[in-house]
């Protein structure tokens, strides 16, 4: 998984530059939580969000920690769709607490990132 997290990385800032677009992804973390995939994109991007909801808590401290602007789930399995992402605002209209959930075969992020703001 870590060298998919990697190369998912590096083809994302890829495609950036290749597009004239001057925007790079910074990796500050990468690690595992235990979590049982529900199987369902929405229940586990809703599960990434939730603060305190007894699933993956943790991670928002390690965000904080890392100063993270985009939090991304990557689940193995089959599901549906390749990718879900959701980004709640600040009181001054910023992201405060952008996540993603991505399909471990399909990693490509640069779909997930700019746009709003």
């Amino acid at each position: 998984m870590s060298t998919l997290v990697d190369l998912a990385i590096t083809e994302t800032n890829t495609a950036y530059a290749s597009s004239g677009i001057t925007q790079r992804l910074n990796l500050v973390y990468k690690g595992e939580v235990v979590y049982p995939e529900s199987g369902r994109f929405n229940t586990d991007l809703s599960r990434l969000r939730a603060t305190s909801d007894g699933f993956m808590d943790e991670v928002h401290a390690l965000r904080d920690t890392c100063r993270a602007d985009l939090v991304s789930l990557i689940v193995t399995g089959t599901i549906a769709a390749a990718a879900r992402a959701s980004s709640a605002f600040d009181a001054n209209g910023g992201p405060a607490r952008a996540t993603s959930i991505r399909v471990a075969d399909r990693l490509f992020l640069v779909t997930q990132l700019g746009g709003s703001g």
